[in-house]
């Protein structure tokens, strides 16, 4: 990007450019547990020296006016868990093993 100043010109190498040498990425199966990412890794060593730590925590509350229909609430929180991989995703960890995580 840096090394074409005009766009013009950065358009002209991207026209130009090879396809991409980079294997595709392949989803895995959701059914086994799965290793944790590098960041999830980070987030559990930090959670393993301060367990009691809400610093990733949001707190929130609504107040919510007028009637409600709890079916269509339910039907819309059930669609953002199933929406949302990391809604569905626990943690853990056999005895002397390294932690792994469960995605529903």
């Amino acid at each position: 990007i840096f090394a074409q100043p005009e766009l013009a010109a950065l358009a002209e190498v991207v026209a130009h450019a090879a396809g991409s040498s980079q294997q595709p990425i392949v989803p895995v199966s959701r059914d086994q547990a799965l290793p944790l990412s590098f960041a999830q890794q980070r987030l559990w060593f930090l959670a393993q020296l301060d367990g009691g730590s809400a610093a990733y925590h949001i707190p929130a509350g609504l107040r919510l006016r007028g009637s409600l229909d709890q079916d269509a609430l339910k039907r819309a929180l059930d669609r953002i868990v199933a929406r949302h991989e990391a809604l569905r995703t626990t943690f853990v960890q056999e005895q002397d093993q390294d932690p792994l995580q469960r995605i529903a």
